[in-house]
């Protein structure tokens, strides 16, 4: 391939013309260290692209800019690297799922989310065991009434069709889950486990696996 050597050095044409050399198949690479395995997203390259990219054509403490960032791969390598990145991205999920993944957690911080993660299940225990939705104490009807509201508010306003997606007990749990996240106060915490809801979202479903237009599987279990 014929490069174009205006405006470039000798040695970015060097780099450039190296890149042709490599093997970029990495059919045996980890693609989930750090945290590019935390949430799933549609059309998301192997970290090592960006890897191999920005280590090759920036410095330490140069800027990196992603205008199609997606869910933030090149963003986590560029930090892994001491680079300064910026990200956009018109999906909102996609901002949030880059935001957590290049955001580092404090010690407190994973103690509050540890802590969470046990009254998520405590809840999910006590929702399973229960036919009146965490009715145990006052603090258990709260997260009860908002559950609630907010299970009308999505089967009235915001989609009319959401129990062909989820079986029942599913967006009792799911509601169970956003409830107590809702109460943390951190907001990198929150952020963090709002990540961790969304990644399941998809699994839980009625949705067929992988990625592509969404469908409903008929083989679902009931």
């Amino acid at each position: 391939m014929k490069l174009k050597s205006e405006n470039l050095s000798e040695t970015e044409l060097a780099k450039i013309k190296n890149l042709y050399t490599l093997d970029w198949e990495l059919e045996d690479a980890d693609t989930r260290y750090y945290t590019h395995g935390y949430h799933p997203y549609s059309a998301k390259y192997i970290p090592q692209i960006p890897y191999r990219l920005v280590s090759k054509f920036t410095k330490k403490n140069e800027l990196v800019l992603d205008n199609f960032m997606g869910s933030g791969t090149t963003l986590v390598e560029s930090k892994l690297l001491g680079r300064n990145a910026i990200g956009i991205d018109v999906n909102p999920l996609a901002c949030l799922i880059s935001k957590v993944k290049t955001t580092t957690i404090q010690k407190p911080a994973l103690v509050e989310i540890s802590k969470s993660l046990i009254l998520l299940k405590e809840d999910i225990i006590n929702l399973r065991g229960n036919t009146v939705l965490f009715n145990h104490s006052e603090k258990r009807q709260t997260i009860d009434n908002s559950m609630s509201k907010t299970l009308l508010h999505l089967h009235l306003h915001l989609h009319p069709n959401i129990s062909k997606w989820y079986h029942q007990n599913v967006i009792y749990e799911l509601l169970a889950i956003k409830s107590r996240i809702d109460t943390v106060e951190n907001k990198d915490v929150k952020d963090f486990l709002l990540v961790s809801l969304s990644s399941i979202l998809r699994c839980v479903s009625n949705a067929t696996s992988g990625f592509g237009n969404l469908m409903i599987n008929k083989q679902a279990p009931p």
